[in-house]
């Protein structure tokens, strides 16, 4: 008896945000789990690129909400992009570069992440 795919039994949703079959694929072959992507979605910084929301954990927020009791150590270096649109996650990967998240011209608010 064939078992079925490991991405299958993966939450359609995490937090109400909806996931794509690519991004529960993704999630499967890269070895990210639910809570790195529940953890992105609630405590990484947000950033509107080429017009997707990106999340992402890096150092400033391991650093920023370690103060406060929340250990993210874990998930530094995820990001989950979504859409603006449809409110739901695309795909997610790990890259600890940061240099195409930077904000430009205007300051950007780094905490909270953007809900809107």
């Amino acid at each position: 008896m064939r078992s079925s795919p490991s991405h299958l039994n993966f939450p359609a949703t995490i937090e109400s945000v909806p996931l794509t079959f690519h991004a529960k694929n993704r999630m499967n072959s890269r070895g990210v789990t639910p809570a790195a992507v529940k953890a992105v979605l609630r405590y990484g910084r947000c950033t509107y690129i080429r017009g997707a929301k990106i999340y992402a954990i890096g150092k400033k927020e391991v650093e920023y909400f370690r103060e406060t009791g929340v250990d993210l150590s874990g998930y530094e270096g995820i990001h989950a992009v979504c859409s603006t649109d449809e409110n739901s996650v695309i795909t997610v990967y790990r890259n600890h570069n940061f240099r195409k998240l930077r904000p430009r011209g205007r300051c950007q608010k780094w905490y909270p992440a953007c809900k809107n």
